[in-house]
């Protein structure tokens, strides 16, 4: 039987499969911790996912929205110029605090409505500079976990990879200012596993490294991005250590991808499903 026919038997209820997608989220934060020391593990831990909203999906009205819902005003959602939106859904979120025991949040009330801009062309002509945000973003288009020990880095890293509109990389520093956003201070993004066949084309970017990373086409993007963060700097998993931690969280994102998916696949009535994800 075919999930989507599970779930109109009525054998899971929406909020049952919400329960189960945090529960993965729980798992992704409870692996993200075992790569941590013990001394360094107390503090605010937390998990998300942004689902990727094809331009083709999106009407004039809800684009409109979620232009609001970014916090990078200088940046444009441009239809012509989109392959889509990321949206942050605070219904597919979790949130716990290590200290004298472990005080979970479900979903995470901390999290603010967010919309990232997905651009169809993720390099410049020349093929040297991103026009995709770092972070999540850059993490779908890649195809690639993304790891900022400190997120004050996405600033700055915008102003080195990035062709953005004049200010927008100080948006994003003065958004993730300490003062600012206390409970995110080192991040993850980590994409959903493809389930596309064919292999990943593109664009190759060549790196200032010298790594060469492949940005895929729109129609081969991924579900979406599931990003860890907590409230200091330096999570061990945004480090050399990410280049273990990816393989081990795999399998569990591809469980949070049919999750979601299965959750999702019969509000496609409802106009602005992504714009309306309620507790």
């Amino acid at each position: 039987m075919k999930k989507r026919s599970l779930l109109r038997a009525g054998l899971e209820s929406q909020d049952v499969l919400l329960g189960e997608i945090r529960a993965a989220l729980e798992g992704c934060v409870e692996l993200a911790t075992m790569f941590e020391q013990p001394e360094r593990r107390p503090g605010r831990w937390a998990a998300n996912v942004m689902v990727f909203v094809p331009i083709e999906a999106i009407e004039d009205s809800a684009l409109a929205e979620y232009a609001a819902a970014c916090p990078y005003k200088r940046l444009s959602f441009d239809r012509g110029q989109l392959a889509g939106v990321l949206w942050l859904r605070q219904d597919l979120s979790f949130a716990i605090t290590f200290g004298d025991g472990a005080t979970r949040e479900s979903p995470d009330p901390g999290l603010r409505p967010m919309a990232l801009p997905v651009p169809a062309q993720p390099l410049t002509d020349s093929l040297r500079l991103l026009r995709v945000l770092p972070g999540a973003p850059y993490a779908l288009c890649a195809n690639r976990p993304a790891g900022y020990p400190d997120t004050l880095e996405l600033g700055r890293t915008a102003v080195g990879d990035c062709d953005l509109p004049p200010g927008a990389s100080d948006e994003m520093t003065a958004y993730f200012e300490p003062a600012t956003s206390p409970r995110v201070r080192s991040l993850v993004s980590l994409p959903l596993p493809r389930v596309h066949e064919a292999a990943p084309a593109g664009w190759v970017w060549s790196r200032p490294s010298g790594d060469r990373v492949t940005l895929l086409r729109p129609d081969q993007l991924a579900a979406g991005v599931v990003n860890i963060h907590r409230d200091q700097g330096r999570m061990a998993c945004t480090d050399e250590r990410l280049l273990l931690f990816h393989p081990v969280i795999v399998p569990l994102l591809g469980v949070v991808r049919d999750l979601v998916e299965l959750h999702d696949s019969d509000a496609r009535d409802v106009q602005h499903p992504a714009l309306e994800p309620g507790p």
